[in-house]
């Protein structure tokens, strides 16, 4: 099951559920799978292990 997580300035971040298609970790040099799902802004998104999550809100927050 897909979960929606509360990240303030952030309009979407989903961590994703057994369901979902494999993504990769937005950061390159991560071997981990994305978990989750970010909407940077209106148009752009990533894929985010648990490590890089953090990351990735930090973004979407500037």
């Amino acid at each position: 099951m897909t979960e929606r997580l509360s990240r303030p300035g952030v309009d979407l971040v989903l961590k994703l559920g057994e369901h979902n298609a494999p993504r990769g970790c937005q950061n390159s040099d991560c071997d981990l799978g994305g978990d989750y799902y970010v909407l940077t802004d209106d148009v752009l998104s990533v894929f985010a292990c648990d490590t890089h999550l953090e990351d990735a809100v930090e973004r979407a927050q500037a």
